[in-house]
């Protein structure tokens, strides 16, 4: 949770972790891109929690988040480590991946979270997805895990969108829709130098900060403003530059 506000200090109301773009699925509307055998090192979940005071809420993007089970159960172990307040925490996934360790973290996850309604895990439902599934030979199976995932107290299945009335992303495989030109970042700064982030505070697995969650792999440079390596200055300095020309 934010705690009281203290000089200087960066906080995120919810920051995105990028911790995965692997991906078992290969769906054509896609807005990240082709699927990359890649995830987020240790080295990048430290600095996160080196360089941002408190933390609210954590979203877990990829990718299909859950294929990086192991980068959760990394991030939990430093939330421990550090004895930090979290309040809660969210994601999407195509819902076709569990076993008992994914069980397991998660639940670890949602114990440690101070508002259980904050905890939400969502299942996508939609023509692309579904379509993809069942072009898998081994759907059925995907198709049993999704069954048990739903039945997690903070499991979520999206109701069914029709894309044919929703904005699409013209991002990734995605050949339809809207661009994004614009950062999609909200803060605000205070006058003791703390900034406070409300979204679209995301961090890719290289550790890169991108104004945007909504950008396919390979346009994220031309939304990084920062990275998590650089000195807490640094990123605090990107961030008022960030705030001095939202809206212009």
């Amino acid at each position: 949770m934010i705690k009281t506000k203290v000089k200087n200090k960066l906080h995120a109301y919810e920051i995105g972790l990028e911790i995965t773009r692997n991906c078992n699925l290969n769906c054509s509307h896609c807005l990240r891109g082709n699927t990359q055998n890649k995830t987020m090192s240790k080295e990048v979940i430290h600095e996160v929690f080196n360089k941002v005071d408190t933390i609210t809420n954590i979203f877990f993007s990829g990718g299909e988040p859950l294929l990086a089970i192991d980068v959760i159960e990394e991030i939990i172990k430093e939330i421990k480590r550090r004895d930090i307040e979290i309040n809660g925490f969210g994601m999407v996934t195509n819902g076709t991946v569990f076993n008992d360790k994914i069980h397991d973290v998660l639940f670890e996850l949602y114990e440690l979270s101070i508002d259980k309604n904050s905890c939400i895990v969502e299942i996508s439902n939609d023509v692309f997805h579904n379509d993809s599934i069942y072009n898998f030979p081994n759907c059925e199976d995907m198709l049993r895990n999704k069954r048990k995932l739903e039945t997690l107290v903070f499991v979520n299945k999206r109701q069914y969108i029709d894309y044919s009335n929703y904005h699409l992303l013209k991002e990734g495989r995605c050949k339809e829709g809207h661009v994004i030109t614009k950062p999609q970042i909200t803060l605000d700064k205070f006058k003791d130098g703390t900034i406070e982030v409300f979204n679209d505070f995301y961090v890719n697995i290289y550790g890169d900060l991108i104004s945007s969650c909504s950008i396919a792999y390979d346009r994220q440079k031309e939304f990084k403003f920062a990275s998590i390596f650089d000195d807490k200055e640094k990123i605090m300095s990107e961030l008022t530059e960030l705030y001095l020309t939202q809206g212009l």
